[in-house]
């Protein structure tokens, strides 16, 4: 029985591990695809980026987006922008 213990406790250490891990991805993502659309010029901003959706899903919730191209003068403003994906098939993104 005891054996059974150990078994759930490393079962779940290494979901909530996967979890966090996938949630940094997301983040370091995001960030990265603001960062490359600001050094091609574009003003990329944004006021907030949370995650929420432990233990199912990995969801990214961001708050006053702009996206603007200078050059091209397109802007874009949205007041909110939600992405997520299941952490059993983290490719999935809706």
């Amino acid at each position: 029985m005891r054996w059974l213990l150990w078994i759930i406790l490393l079962v779940t250490v290494v979901w909530c591990a996967w979890w966090a891990i996938l949630g940094f991805g997301m983040k370091t993502a995001l960030d990265t695809w603001f960062e490359d659309r600001r050094t091609d010029g574009w003003q990329a901003d944004y006021a907030s980026l949370d995650l929420r959706g432990f233990p199912a899903r990995v969801d990214a919730d961001m708050t006053d987006i702009v996206l603007a191209d200078t050059d091209g003068g397109v802007v874009i403003n949205l007041p909110a922008l939600q992405i997520g994906a299941p952490t059993y098939w983290p490719g999935d993104l809706t």
